[in-house]
């Protein structure tokens, strides 16, 4: 049985549980599937009525063939036998081989199953889909919206009359507040609110609940009925009595478990009108977020803004928080808010239903507007004119006029890290994991793409009027920019850029920005401040010594993005918040339990479980450029030591560590210069020095009968190879001209882990753009297997050999093995949804038993309600930075 969900959400499984992403992530072929799924399930949909409704705009012939190729994706994604035709005019869906919660809905609703029909609905239709170039599609969708959301308001009016026959006040209150959130110009549920508040001895709230209301009609010009206001001064004139009645005994009255956003707070979606007329569109100032400010005037001379250094607090609501992570693929966090050029407007990624999108919030009167065709969005940035803003969603580059008219996707993007925009048009974006660098055409079409060797690279930022473009490079993690043409430099403290970095004191920090005329700011080191220092933009030479101009400034981990957006006029605005680079570990269950281990918290990088479970060898990042080993003893509470490098050069990068299948030493593999170490767990200092040569390798994994699974990074690729222990000290110093692929020659990241009997590996790779799980048996020469059904990455064995776990972003899944059988995987499963860290190297291990995953959690949240604005920022860095 196929499954389509498409309220409030989109996900799609096939028969066996696995998510079909190549639907997913086609806008265009999801919302034809739900076409079909509602209007042609059992029956049959001339192929004229879909090639109008999708293909409008398109030559016949040219119109024909996009249908041709759409249904045979649809086919390829959800299996023969579900997708039938009759003749060559007729298409449909297959009686009982799909379920649809739409579908479903109707047909509880339409039963009189009410509750089912109320707990089936979970938000708008398709929400945030939008089909570029199909405006009848999009009407339609927009149509279909408003008539399910429709039954959905009368369903929730009826649960709540019901509960109040019931005598639930409680629950009647709540529903009757959902099904206004859900149609918030409706009269008749608004005075179903105000009664059952009254009845439930609440006068002041339903006084509230009416002023909300009317201010909302307000905004569109209209005003309350006679009989509502009339209601109203009932309730006014008989507000002392109810309150003095009511004040002894009165009890708290909870939402709804269903509650959604309240219409209170938030406008209603920025995009394309309907037929269903202007308030359905339209988000009026006296519905947006309700604004606390507090301003703290500080008069600074310098700069050519006549203005003031102005902060102001401003609060979101509850409800609308902004959100740090989000969908951000791979759980590597991005900036989640932008302020327009002018300062006049926030963009910002922020709650929705059990998603996230694009909000934008007008700096001057506060109004509150989320945005169409934006779900799941992150990393948003705008144009230098304001009039665009860029994001990423569904494994894409997205724009959206700053109005929410138009969305275009531009590019695809896999677990991309950042976009700039120049101003000629230009967009430059990180695009794949940390490289490369793609250069797009105004108004999209192929970019030029340049990777930078030996380093992953973020958070890209267009210098203005140069053709330099900032960048967070990685390893050490400091300030650097490239050029349109290619060229990598990097900002150093002594003043001049370097093409080198051997001896440089670089800039060290990450997530850069630029302000005019000459001002770099950036993320620090370690600690959540930005850091302010002088930079010439055309020959990208650095003045003076940086300095703090902001604490307590919200960072993300890994890669250091910091939540903070400075605009062209000199206007700040950030999330104050802590380090998420520094975490605690902790054992999760599939229930979602959380146990966390008394281990300090630290800058933890990837991590290794020994074999029997005693131990955690861990690395730790203690300041830019410097990496350490801690071996901890879980049997004792964690107790731990920190290994030193004694009789050998100090200050290598250590680049990851294998477990001996005893559990009693380490293969650990440094960098400059490249080692690799047998370390001995019971003595953490000193080492024995197995190979060192002029290329990065290492091993991966270690066998129980004595080889290793050993990885070297030649020109052109990465090696892996299956060798025996005692030959890594007979390596040449270039080990990937020697070596015997196990795998397929790559370049990029991987993980490897070998199954507990020696006789699997298991690892990921890059596969058409994106990471995905395969496994190879070590005898035989046969082979990779697919595992993971659609994406995946850090694969890891269950002790007891009987599967494997593997995560992606914030999913991990869980997938059967058996050697007998032909097949030996089984249908991918979720083990487990959450927000654990996603760092540079295996962060996933089991326990012994199989039950729970360790993980990296975060001390910071993942949302914050309130945001600093500091009005005229460049006076404040002229007062820190140019003091004289």
């Amino acid at each position: 049985m196929i499954r389509l969900r498409i309220l409030g959400g989109q996900d799609l499984l096939n028969s066996e549980g696995e998510v079909i992403l190549s639907i997913l992530s086609q806008p265009k072929r999801l919302a034809l599937l739900a076409y079909l799924a509602l209007h042609a399930s059992g029956t049959f949909t001339r192929r004229d009525k879909l090639l109008a409704l999708f293909w409008p705009e398109s030559e016949p012939d040219k119109a024909r063939a996009a249908l041709r190729k759409s249904l045979s994706y649809l086919r390829q994604g959800i299996g023969e036998g579900v997708l039938v035709t009759r003749g060559d005019d007729e298409v449909g869906i297959a009686a009982g081989v799909l379920e649809c919660d739409a579908v479903e809905f109707s047909a509880q609703v339409d039963r009189g199953d009410l509750r089912s029909a109320w707990a089936m609905y979970r938000g708008p239709f398709l929400d945030g889909v939008f089909i570029a170039g199909s405006p009848n599609a999009d009407q339609w969708i927009e149509e279909e919206r408003r008539r399910l959301e429709r039954r959905a308001v009368d369903v929730a009016a009826s649960l709540a009359d019901d509960a109040a026959r019931r005598g639930d006040l409680a629950a009647a209150i709540g529903l009757a507040r959902d099904a206004l959130d859900l149609d918030p110009y409706h009269e008749g549920t608004l005075r179903r609110l105000m009664g059952l508040l009254i009845e439930a001895g609440e006068p002041e709230r339903a006084i509230r609940s009416y002023e909300d209301f009317a201010a909302r009609l307000t905004g569109v010009e209209l005003e309350p009925s006679a009989e509502t206001r009339a209601l109203l001064g009932s309730i006014r004139d008989r507000r002392d009595t109810v309150a003095a009645v009511t004040s002894t005994e009165r009890t708290p009255v909870p939402r709804s478990p269903h509650s959604r956003v309240a219409s209170e707070e938030v406008g209603r979606p920025l995009g394309r009108r309907t037929r269903a007329g202007v308030w359905r569109w339209i988000a009026p100032a006296s519905m947006g977020v309700a604004v606390v400010v507090s301003f703290v005037a500080i008069r600074l001379a310098g700069g050519d803004d006549p203005r003031g250094v102005t902060q102001v607090n401003i609060s979101l609501p509850d409800s609308v928080p902004l959100v740090f992570v989000g969908e951000a693929a791979l759980r590597v966090g991005l900036p989640s808010l932008a302020l327009s050029p002018d300062g006049g407007q926030l963009a910002f990624v922020g709650r929705s239903g059990q998603g996230t999108r694009l909000y934008v919030r007008s700096m001057a009167n506060g109004r509150l507007t989320p945005v169409e065709g934006t779900a799941h969005a992150f990393g948003p940035f705008y144009s230098p004119d304001g009039a665009w803003i860029g994001f990423f969603a569904g494994g894409h580059l997205m724009r959206v006029s700053s109005d929410g008219a138009q969305v275009q996707p531009l590019l695809e993007a896999d677990a991309p890290l950042g976009g700039t925009w120049a101003e000629d048009g230009r967009i430059a974006a990180v695009i794949n994991d940390g490289g490369p660098l793609a250069i797009i055409p105004p108004g999209g079409g192929d970019p030029r793409v340049f990777a930078p060797k030996g380093t992953l690279i973020a958070h890209p930022f267009w210098i203005p009027g140069t053709e330099w473009v900032l960048l967070t490079c990685y390893d050490p993690k400091h300030i650097c920019a490239m050029s349109t043409t290619g060229v990598l430099r990097h900002l150093t403290l002594d003043g001049d850029a370097v093409t080198r970095i051997e001896g440089a004191r670089l800039v060290p920090g990450s997530n850069p920005r630029f302000l005019a005329p000459g001002y770099l700011l950036y993320s620090a080191p370690f600690r959540n401040a930005l850091l302010g220092v002088h930079l010439d933009p055309s020959s990208l030479t650095v003045r003076g010594e940086p300095e703090v101009v902001y604490d307590g400034v919200r960072r993300e981990a890994f890669m250091g993005s910091t939540q903070a957006s400075v605009a062209a006029n000199g206007d700040l605005i950030l999330a104050r918040g802590t380090n998420a680079d520094q975490s605690r570990f902790v054992w999760v269950d599939r229930d979602g339990t959380i146990d966390t281990l008394p281990l300090p918290p630290r800058v933890y990088g990837a991590f290794y479980l020994a074999p029997d479970g005693r131990r955690l060898a861990a690395i730790v990042y203690p300041r830019v450029g410097e990496t350490e080993l801690w071996i901890m003893d879980l049997e004792r509470g964690g107790e731990g030591e920190r290994w030193d490098y004694e009789g050998l050069a100090a200050n290598h990068d250590i680049l990851g560590t294998a477990w001996l299948p005893s559990s009693d030493g380490l293969l650990a593999t440094l960098g400059d210069p490249n080692m690799v170490l047998e370390i001995d767990a019971e003595r953490p200092s000193g080492a024995r020095v197995l190979w060192s040569g002029a290329e990065r390798a290492g091993v991966l994994a270690a066998t129980r009968d004595g080889r290793v699974v050993f990885r070297a990074d030649g020109a052109h690729g990465s090696v892996v190879s299956l060798i025996d222990l005692q030959d890594i000290a007979r390596l040449p110093p270039r080990p990937s001209e020697v070596l015997t692929p196990l795998l397929p020659t790559f370049t990029g990241r991987t993980s490897v882990a070998v199954s507990p009997d020696g006789a699997w590996v298991a690892y990921h790779a890059e596969e058409a753009g994106t990471y995905r799980v395969f496994a190879v048996p070590l005898e035989g020469h046969r082979p990779p297997i697919r595992v993971s059904s659609s994406v995946g990455e850090m694969p890891r064995w269950s002790p007891r050999g009987d599967g494997l776990y593997y995560r992606y972003g914030r999913k991990f899944f869980w997938t059967p093995f058996t050697a007998s059988d032909s097949t030996h995987f089984g249908t991918q499963a979720l083990f487990l949804e959450g927000d654990f860290l996603n760092v540079n190297g295996p962060d996933l291990a089991i326990s012994r038993d199989g039950a729970r995953l360790l993980l990296l959690q975060s001390r910071g949240g993942d949302e914050a309600s309130t945001l600093d604005v500091t009005l005229n920022f460049r006076a404040r860095l002229v007062r820190l930075l140019d003091p004289a």
